[in-house]
């Protein structure tokens, strides 16, 4: 126990940095996600919108 208790703060800091970045890119990821699902939407209303209107967008 003790010898882990002597870990170079490096690696703790390491660890850390690796854990925040984990986290960070899964935040993006769903953010990517749900941007694209959103896109998509607002591409199927202007689309319908100008099937309804008879204008090409």
């Amino acid at each position: 126990m003790e010898v882990q208790l002597r870990l170079p703060a490096f690696l703790l800091l390491l660890a850390y940095m690796l854990l925040l970045a984990i986290l960070a890119h899964a935040v993006m990821t769903v953010m990517a996600v749900m941007a694209h699902a959103v896109h998509a939407f607002m591409h199927a209303v202007i689309v319908f919108a100008s099937n309804l209107m008879d204008f090409r967008i």
